[in-house]
């Protein structure tokens, strides 16, 4: 019938013009007078039927779509639609039809990503990349058709360093995904069994992991592990020397060593207070590690523990009596071993106590009192203002240590009191110098696990055990390092000589000492090829006296001196290292 003849007719759109917008149609009309739902364009084919452009109501006046390419000379119509309600009913009301016609030249119709004039083959439309082991395929801007994959990646994370310690393990992490399924290589041969997400490698060598999901693989690039030797340690003890000493071998060079004594030893040679097993962990440069132990029965060395001299707070604090008493030792001594800043110093941190003088020392001590820590800030030369036993003690204690070990005459022993070990007691295998700074950590309110009383205690048996060099505690073991210092030289017991510090750079203090004869004394300093460098000293010495000479070698060349002593008819001949 004719379209015309209709109850309900619509107003038709009008001025419909398809225009090039860059190779894409561009429809635009002016809209129908009645208000409508929108609108509908088809294109009329060849042969007069209609395909529908749009595949959903057009709600304005213009339209435009990727996949409606501009063809010069092809025609369109577009019809307004209408909800239409009646007594029976509602239907969709379409219009007549406003014809247009794409005119003008322009550019030709753009080719799709397969090369169609106009196609529809556009990015971001369906394609097939022919890869089963790819799904939602798509043309890219680039025109290349992709898929997201089933494997997306295969990578090799590792949980740490993938240097490692022989006998240790690295634990390698592959990507995870739903449905995987994993296969672990090394240098190209499959490991056996290692078919899960991760794998503990310990062997040298590149690791691979190829991962498969629905019948697709993946694999990744290789992870390099690299395997360091460990040290092969042997043991050795020397129950004379109370000693205990590794050897390592075997991996990188140098070694490092820590053996379980209290406190930690890090030599290679560890001296031990008591019968036991003890164990050493060998370190190499790479930082492989081997642990070996070592079992010994200590024997005391009596002979090297002859003339182990200290003594109590109360001596060196005494007011000296002649030119022979260890007050009179102190008093001579002091200004040459203990110098500024540090003076002679307890403590840590920030509270401490120092005395500069030997003056101050006898103003100190003795030191009695309570047992306490120091207060907070520096006490310098307190004199009999502050009073604290555990201080008084080891003060004392410091002044022997450190007369011991720069001054050969002041005592016998073969072996340096610091170096001696404690036998028995809480702090059993420490030093004594490693008990004096658990002191000064304590006292000084820094870490330390031991308690005041037990400090006083050990400190207080070491200074009034030996005082004098007449008595034995038998607290500490004679064993450890025998003194390495240039020793005095003596004549016919009638002058000691000593020079400390030796080797030295700078200045160094001859201490010369007359037994029983008075005679006229020279002291001169030769060079390697007897070349007089100084004389130090020209004049008559009594018997019994003593001198303390300083020869500053600044700007002399390092290497060896001698220093000659004449006294009367006797001479003497020493060295000086100069660093």
């Amino acid at each position: 019938g004719d379209p015309t003849l209709r109850t309900r007719m619509i107003a038709p759109p009008a001025n419909l013009t398809i225009t090039n917008a860059g190779g894409l149609a561009s429809f635009a009309w002016t809209a129908s007078t009645e208000a409508v739902l929108g609108y509908n364009i088809d294109r009329i084919n060849a042969n007069g039927s209609l395909s529908r452009v749009n595949t959903s109501v057009i709600p304005g006046t213009s339209f435009q779509n990727a996949s409606v390419p501009f063809v010069a000379g092809a025609q369109y119509m577009v019809r307004a639609q209408k909800l239409q309600i009646t007594p029976s009913g509602s239907f969709l009301n379409l219009s007549l039809g406003t014809f247009g016609t794409a005119a003008g030249g322009g550019a030709p119709p753009a080719a799709d990503c397969l090369g169609v004039a106009g196609g529809t083959a556009l990015p971001g439309s369906a394609c097939n990349d022919a890869n089963a082991c790819t799904t939602n395929d798509v043309w890219n801007n680039s025109c290349q058709c992709t898929g997201t994959a089933l494997v997306p990646t295969a990578t090799i994370t590792p949980a740490s360093s993938t240097t490692i310690c022989n006998g240790s393990t690295v634990v390698l992490n592959a990507s995870t995904g739903t449905g995987y399924t994993y296969v672990w290589n090394r240098a190209g041969t499959t490991i056996s069994g290692a078919t899960a997400s991760t794998y503990s490698a310990n062997a040298s060598g590149s690791h691979t992991v190829t991962i498969s999901k629905s019948g697709c693989s993946l694999t990744s690039s290789g992870t390099t592990v690299t395997l360091n030797a460990v040290p092969s340690v042997t043991t050795t003890a020397d129950a004379a020397a109370s000693t205990v000493s590794a050897a390592a071998s075997g991996a990188t060079a140098p070694y490092t060593f820590a053996w379980n004594t209290n406190p930690v030893q890090t030599s290679a040679t560890a001296t031990v207070a008591a019968a036991g097993t003890y164990t050493v962990t060998a370190t190499s440069a790479n930082g492989c590690t081997k642990t070996a132990a070592v079992s010994i029965t200590p024997t005391a060395n009596n002979t090297a523990c002859n003339g182990l001299r200290t003594e109590s707070q109360t001596t060196w604090g005494a007011v000296s009596g002649g030119s022979s008493d260890p007050a009179a030792y102190m008093s001579l001594y002091f200004s040459w071993l203990f110098v500024a800043p540090d003076d002679l110093t307890i403590g840590c941190g920030t509270k401490q106590l120092k005395l500069t003088t030997a003056a101050a020392i006898t103003a100190f001590l003795p030191s009695t009192g309570t047992i306490a820590k120091l207060p907070y800030g520096t006490l310098t030369n307190p004199g009999a203002t502050y009073s604290n036993e555990l201080a008084g003690e080891l003060v004392a204690l410091k002044l022997t240590l450190k007369f011991d070990e720069f001054n050969p005459a002041f005592s016998t022993s073969q072996i340096m009191l610091k170096d001696m070990v404690i036998g028995s007691g809480p702090f059993v295998g420490y030093t004594v110098a490693a008990l004096a700074a658990e002191a000064d950590k304590k006292i000084g309110s820094c870490t330390s696990t031991f308690s005041l009383t037990q400090l006083h205690t050990a400190i207080s048996t070491i200074n009034n055990g030996y005082e004098g060099g007449a008595e034995a505690a038998g607290f500490l073991l004679c064993n450890g390092v025998p003194k390495d210092i240039i020793a005095p030289e003596v004549f016919q017991q009638e002058v000691i000589i000593s020079a400390f510090p030796n080797p030295f750079s700078g200045v160094t203090t001859l201490a010369i000492h007359a037994m029983e004869e008075a005679a006229h004394t020279t002291v001169e300093v030769y060079s390697m090829t007897g070349v007089l460098v100084q004389q130090l000293y020209d004049d008559q010495m009594p018997a019994g006296g003593d001198l303390l000479l300083q020869w500053n070698a600044s700007g002399q060349a390092t290497g060896m001196y001698f220093y000659r002593v004449t006294h009367g008819d006797r001479i003497v001949t020493g060295k000086l290292m100069v660093q």
